[in-house]
């Protein structure tokens, strides 16, 4: 069962690949493990496996991973294979395509979703 993280759990994390607070990103990255934002990104984010976003991140790009775990502002497109999940400060202004969605009531989407199947 899906244990949706908070946005403090995320700032807690020990994670390899962390775009820190302080870190703003020029460019596209691309991970082939779980990626933690915490900052900010200017560029697309492709990951193989989970992308977690903080609330005080913001990224603007879309974000191409296996999983989604939003609390920050996606200013693009979310796409996911297997789920995106939305915490209850989280924004995305482009789509979110997904199997799956998690949303936390205040979550805000602007342009809709659609589930894959």
């Amino acid at each position: 069962m899906f244990s949706f993280p908070t946005n403090d759990e995320l700032l807690q994390t020990d994670a390899h690949n962390l775009i820190a607070s302080a870190l703003e990103v020029h460019g596209n990255i691309a991970s082939q493990s779980d990626l933690y934002i915490v900052g900010t990104v200017q560029g697309d984010v492709t990951c193989q496996q989970t992308v977690f976003v903080a609330a005080t991140a913001t990224i603007t790009g879309d974000i191409v991973a296996q999983n989604i775990v939003n609390h920050g502002s996606i200013q693009g497109n979310a796409i996911a294979q297997s789920f995106v999940a939305l915490g209850k400060t989280a924004s995305v202004g482009g789509e979110v395509r997904s199997r799956k969605l998690i949303l936390q009531t205040g979550a805000k989407l602007s342009n809709g979703c659609e589930l894959l199947g």
